[in-house]
């Protein structure tokens, strides 16, 4: 008989109730021990595959580099041909930068009197170059992650925080089949915690201002349920513009808010060309 629940789960269950535990006692590392702690429970049960080899050196067979200067023409023809998916791609990058900058400036209390997190100019131009650096590499998109939440939450609030991961990542790219080999089940249970912190946010939100409420819990609920952060701002802008033209609020809405609302539809209907 089938089990009822999968064991994977279980453990998963028991991983969020030790890093929450650790997490309350204010231990700095419970992420990361959560994570150690539930990939060798993993092993010992079976759940977990190891790769017969450890090291690895890392391959740029993909890596446009090399072929860049003699390519170069068929490049541009390439991009031409490809811009609708271009810009799909570009609003989704940008969007999710936007997103997760906002997040955890919020979270690290990095945020102007205006409410715009400081100096965001500099970390998108240093999110865009890493995109760009990283497509010439070879890599799937380089994105700001959320869980940088969980280096915040432990005291990181500088850029010598990013330059250290940063560092570290580069250090242990030749042991990638190691990282690789760390389960679901290992982070799930970290992952729900950095969603928890940013929940504290909620609270900034006038709720008893429902033009203003309903585009926020539409944000709120579209991001999981799309799994992306840009779809769920996009449908919050759509909502917002339209909450507050059927409400006669005309005034709420700026420029610049018609201008994303009204790329965030072109981009909604041409998802089904691009797929």
């Amino acid at each position: 008989m089938k089990a009822f629940v999968e064991p994977s789960s279980i453990i998963a269950i028991a991983g969020f109730i030790l890093a929450s535990i650790l997490y309350i006692k204010r231990f700095s590392p419970a992420f990361l021990v959560t994570i150690v702690v539930l990939t060798i429970v993993g092993i010992l049960a079976g759940l977990v595959s190891l790769s017969p080899s450890i090291f690895e050196i890392p391959s740029f067979a993909t890596s446009l580099i090399p072929v860049f200067p003699t390519a170069f023409r068929a490049y541009v023809e390439l991009i031409a041909l490809a811009f609708p998916v271009a810009f799909s791609l570009f609003l989704v990058e940008f969007f999710d930068g936007i997103g997760t900058i906002s997040g955890l400036a919020t979270k690290a209390g990095l945020i102007d009197g205006r409410g715009r997190p400081v100096n965001i100019g500099r970390a998108l131009y240093t999110d865009a170059s890493a995109t760009v650096a990283g497509a010439l590499m070879g890599t799937t998109t380089t994105v700001i992650y959320i869980e940088s939440a969980s280096g915040i939450e432990a005291g990181g609030r500088t850029g010598l925080t990013a330059l250290v991961t940063g560092l570290l990542f580069l250090l242990f790219l030749p042991v990638a089949p190691l990282a690789a080999a760390i389960p679901g089940f290992a982070t799930a249970p970290v992952l729900i915690l950095v969603g928890l912190m940013f929940m504290s946010v909620i609270r900034k939100i006038d709720l008893e201002d429902l033009t203003e409420a309903i585009p926020s819990f539409m944000a709120i609920i579209a991001i999981p349920l799309t799994y992306s952060i840009a779809t769920g701002i996009g449908l919050a802008f759509i909502t917002y513009t339209l909450v507050k033209l059927l409400s006669g609020r005309l005034s709420d809405i700026t420029p610049a808010t018609i201008v994303i609302t009204a790329v965030f539809i072109i981009y909604f209907l041409m998802l089904p060309a691009l797929h």
